[in-house]
C-alpha cells in the first residue's frame, strides 16, 4: 500500500495542540519529528485539495504551513524500530518490541510491532487507556476494543483475564496487524472485525475501549452505549481536556453516568457505566 505523508508546522502553537487538530481529521498514524508533525494516511483517501481548504482555516495562531507527499510502501517496523523505546506503564504494563530487551520481572509484558508507528503506547492516550483499564477487574468479562489498531488496548484486555475479546477498525492494516499481534501474544480468544461502530449490530459488552477521537465519539456514543450491558463500562480517550464537557453531556444523553476522569497534560480520558 502506498501512503501519503503530510509534514504540518504552525508557529507559536503547541505540538499536542497541532496533533489533537489533525487528529480529527482521516489520518491513520501520526509522527512528531521536532517540530514538525508528519500525518500518515493510505494514498487512496488522501483528498489534497479539500485537506488545503481545512489547512486554510486553521483555527490557532498563524496559518498552518504543511506538504503532501507520497511514500511507496515501506517498511514501517523498520522505522518504529529506529524510534521507540519500551514502555512502562505504572510499574505493571510494559509494551515491547520483539527486539526490545525484556519486561521486568512481575510486569504485564505486551510485545506489540505495529504496520505504523501507532498504538505503541508512546501516546498519552493510549497510556490513560491502560491506566484506567488497571483500575478495573476483566476477568471473565466481554471486550468491545472499538477502532483496535494495532490491538494494544483489547490484548491487554485479554491478558487481564477477559474470556472474549471482540476488535472492531475500519482499516485492512489494522485488523490485520491486531491479529498479528494476538498470534504474538499468545491471544487466541480475540477476534478482529472491519468495519465502523455500526459493525457492532446488536452484540452486547461488559466493557467497550474506544481510543478514538473527540468527533468520533460523539457521534457514535449512542451505539456504544447500546453495546453495552448493563453495569458495563465505557472507557474512552483520543481527545483533550477542553474536550471533556462535550464528551460527557453526549454520554449522559445517552443514559450513562459519569465514573471518573484520567489526565496528561492536555490529553484527557473518561469512563461511564450503564445503569
Amino acid at each position: 500500500m502506498n501512503w501519503i505523508k503530510v509534514s504540518m508546522q504552525a508557529a507559536d502553537v503547541e505540538s499536542d495542540v497541532l496533533l489533537a487538530w489533525a487528529s480529527e481529521l482521516d489520518f491513520d498514524a501520526f509522527e512528531q519529528e521536532g517540530s514538525t508533525l508528519n500525518a500518515y494516511v493510505p494514498a487512496d483517501r488522501f483528498d489534497e485539495a479539500a485537506f488545503g481548504r481545512l489547512a486554510s482555516e486553521f483555527p490557532f495562531g498563524e496559518n498552518l504551513r504543511w506538504t503532501a507527499s507520497l511514500l511507496e510502501d515501506k517498511n514501517w517496523n523498520e522505522t518504529w524500530e529506529k524510534q521507540y523505546e519500551p514502555v512502562r506503564i505504572d510499574q505493571r504494563v510494559t509494551i515491547r518490541a520483539p527486539f526490545h530487551p525484556a519486561a521486568p520481572e512481575g510486569d504485564i509484558a505486551l510485545e506489540i510491532e505495529p504496520k505504523m508507528s501507532f498504538g505503541t503506547g508512546h501516546h498519552p492516550t493510549t497510556t490513560l487507556m491502560i491506566r484506567m483499564m488497571l483500575r478495573e477487574s476483566f476477568i471473565g468479562k466481554t471486550v468491545l476494543d472499538l477502532g483496535c489498531g494495532s490491538g494494544v488496548l483489547g490484548i491487554l484486555a485479554a491478558r487481564l483475564g477477559a474470556v472474549e475479546v471482540t476488535g472492531i477498525d475500519i482499516d485492512d492494516w489494522a485488523v490485520e496487524n491486531t491479529l498479528e499481534n494476538c498470534q504474538r501474544n499468545g491471544i487466541s480468544n480475540m477476534q478482529t472485525e472491519k468495519g465502523d461502530a455500526h459493525a457492532i449490530g446488536e452484540r452486547q459488552f461488559d466493557f467497550v475501549l474506544a481510543n478514538i477521537n473527540r468527533n468520533i465519539l460523539v457521534k457514535e456514543m449512542p451505539v456504544m452505549a447500546n453495546a453495552m450491558h448493563p453495569k458495563a463500562l465505557l472507557m474512552m480517550s483520543g481527545f483533550l481536556n477542553q474536550d471533556l464537557p462535550v464528551i460527557r453531556e453526549a454520554a449522559e444523553a445517552s443514559g450513562l453516568d459519569f465514573i471518573y476522569t484520567e489526565t496528561d497534560n492536555e490529553w484527557a480520558a473518561i469512563t461511564f457505566k450503564k445503569p
